[in-house]
């Protein structure tokens, strides 16, 4: 991060990247800009990008300076309005959308429909949805959970200006696009059942549920392709009914339901079988998060018995005024382990890492170096 960034504030940053996203608009996209402070109120009325003096605009928006207080609320109910007028358009060619930007926490106690979440909801139903950008704040995960459940709605939380580029100006299609709505899926089996699901909050194993997707984006990619994520499950067999299926349903932007099924069976496997190199990686950085999470626990303040080490974790700010990493810093407590199992397991991560071929694992090695060390168990 350059000296530059490190003077500029948060309305700076967040300014300078609107005007870097206003270049990713088309002459034929209409759009409306709405202010809030302690109260809200419309600068720019909603009209098509072609039909506006940008230059002008971009130098307004520069200009703008921080006064008063925070009052989201209003300021979404003003962008409602400006919206309302093209709610009916065609939801496979236009997409309408408020990016909503904000440096204070949303109440997220508040539940009523004049509340954020409520006021994102009804939105929502009348197919405006929004792109919250959190500046220089932890949205915390109440927030996030309440916000991934409104249809076609995203959050970011940026920290910095680089954070800010990204989003608005680099990734800025793939903010605003959704792909499907409701997306699930979903495992049925006569020969196993569910034991644990790694990777997917919205597991319900009671019913068979593996993921549930309010809204599915586009992910950014690059030259090794796109980004991911695994989902593992854990299974416990209970017949020798060897087929599992997988259900897939998901709601397309015109709101058409669809269905696929796609079957799989472990006849033809072995004791020990992987895939691909992915699937054996995600294999052993679960069973590492698993030991780590076994010999250490967070703890709010310091506590030291006998059996135990701790380590500060450490805040850091800059003291520019904009605080980079806004989270509170907590010792950490670390639970002894067997004699020689972190060093055993240790060597088995080193077995596994030249297998898979991916030398970033080198980091997950240190980690358990200095965790063995700490503990004074072995030298390795």
């Amino acid at each position: 991060m350059s000296a530059e960034d490190r003077k500029m504030t948060k309305l700076e940053s967040a300014c300078q990247s609107i005007v870097a996203m206003l270049k990713h608009l088309e002459p034929d996209d209409r759009l409306g800009i709405v202010l809030f402070d302690h109260r809200g109120f419309v600068a720019k009325p909603v009209s098509l990008v072609g039909q506006t003096n940008m230059e002008a605009l971009r130098n307004h928006i520069l200009d703008l300076k921080p006064d008063g207080g925070t009052d989201m609320e209003e300021g979404l109910v003003l962008g409602e309005s400006l919206l309302e007028p093209f709610t009916g358009c065609n939801a496979q060619e236009y997409e309408n959308r408020i990016i909503f930007l904000t440096d204070a926490m949303p109440n997220t106690a508040d539940t009523s429909e004049s509340g954020l979440l409520g006021i994102t909801r009804r939105l929502a139903n009348s197919g405006i949805f929004i792109s919250f950008i959190g500046m220089g704040v932890d949205f915390n995960s109440q927030l996030i959970n309440s916000i991934t459940r409104v249809k076609g709605a995203n959050y970011y939380s940026v920290h910095c200006p680089d954070d800010f580029r990204k989003r608005l100006d680099d990734e800025f299609e793939y903010m605003v696009t959704p792909m499907i709505f409701n997306l699930s899926l979903t495992f049925r089996s006569k020969g196993y059942r569910i034991k644990r699901v790694i990777g997917s909050p919205e597991a319900d194993m009671a019913t068979g549920r593996i993921m549930q997707v309010k809204t599915l984006f586009p992910a950014p990619g690059n030259e090794k392709g796109g980004k991911g994520g695994i989902i593992l499950l854990e299974l416990e067999k209970i017949s020798e009914n060897p087929v599992v299926n997988l259900l897939v349903n998901y709601e397309d932007r015109s709101a058409n339901d669809f269905e696929v099924v796609d079957t799989v069976s472990f006849n033809d496997c072995g004791n020990e079988f992987y895939d691909d190199a992915s699937i054996r990686k995600a294999i052993l950085l679960t069973h590492y998060a698993d030991l780590l999470k076994e010999t250490a626990t967070l703890k709010h303040r310091r506590i030291g018995p006998a059996d135990s080490t701790v380590i500060n974790a450490a805040n850091t700010t800059d003291g520019s005024g904009w605080s980079y990493w806004e989270r509170s810093g907590r010792p950490i407590r670390v639970v002894q382990p067997e004699k020689g199992y972190i060093a055993e397991f240790l060597r088995h991560f080193r077995s596994e890492m030249s297998v898979i071929g991916d030398g970033s694992l080198d980091r997950e090695c240190e980690v358990l170096r200095d965790l063995d060390k700490l503990v004074g168990k072995s030298e390795i």
